[in-house]
């Protein structure tokens, strides 16, 4: 999936069919990936993402990894 993302980030400097060889990928296989719907995993990262952002900034950058996990279990009930 990287290698994916490192194409679709540079997709105005250099041709696919180029990063794709670069990258070792074929063309077919980044067009699939890019033309796939989020996976529910997918979502549910992004928002755990979101909300650990918005923790991040709520409470001044001042919680660690634990206290942060601790708090977001706290919050969603988990």
């Amino acid at each position: 999936m990287i290698r994916y993302l490192y194409i679709e980030a540079n997709r105005g400097k250099y041709s696919i069919a180029k990063m794709a060889k670069w990258v070792n990928v074929s063309k077919s296989g980044y067009y699939a990936w890019h033309r796939r719907r989020p996976s529910q995993r997918d979502i549910a990262n992004d928002e755990l993402l979101r909300k650990i952002r918005e923790l991040h900034k709520i409470t001044h950058e001042s919680y660690g990894p634990k206290r942060m996990a601790a708090q977001i279990s706290k919050d969603t009930g988990n």
